[in-house]
């Protein structure tokens, strides 16, 4: 008998990656399990009510930058500044242009077939920042393409 051969039952052990800072509701649940594991664990230790309360959250705060940014000031004022919770980056698209400003996102004299590509500017944080993790906010495209 080898103690050797028992093997984990697959998900545990293996750690996912986590997904992008978006505002995205799994990048959102999963940025409030990490602060709460941080700053209050009791309040994911039940999933069935963590569950439950994360919607409640995600339908109040939600899918916005500006809803994402009232939640983090509500969490630092009851928890305190030291831990904040990471609010994503407005999409680069909207930050560029008015949301519902009805302008095109074509420039004047470009054809039909073609594209404006301007919001793939990379943020100054990422440029030249060498890292190749695909999650991490500092994620530098250009060097994953010449690495």
């Amino acid at each position: 008998m080898s103690s050797n051969s028992a093997a984990a039952p697959s998900g545990e052990g293996a750690r996912k990656s986590p997904p992008p800072v978006s505002l995205g509701k799994p990048s959102l649940r999963h940025r409030l399990e990490s602060y709460y594991s941080l700053v209050s664990p009791p309040s994911i230790a039940d999933p069935a009510k963590w569950r439950s309360n994360f919607e409640s959250i995600y339908e109040k705060y939600g899918g916005s930058v500006d809803g994402e940014t009232k939640l983090a000031r509500k969490l630092a004022k009851k928890y305190g500044g030291r831990v904040m919770l990471l609010v994503a980056p407005p999409h680069r698209s909207t930050a560029k242009r008015g949301v519902g400003d009805g302008g095109s996102s074509l420039p004047a004299g470009r054809g039909e077939g073609k594209r404006d590509e301007s919001h793939y500017e990379l943020d100054e944080g990422r440029r030249g920042s060498l890292v190749l993790d695909f999650a991490s906010s500092a994620f530098d495209p250009i060097h994953a393409l010449r690495a």
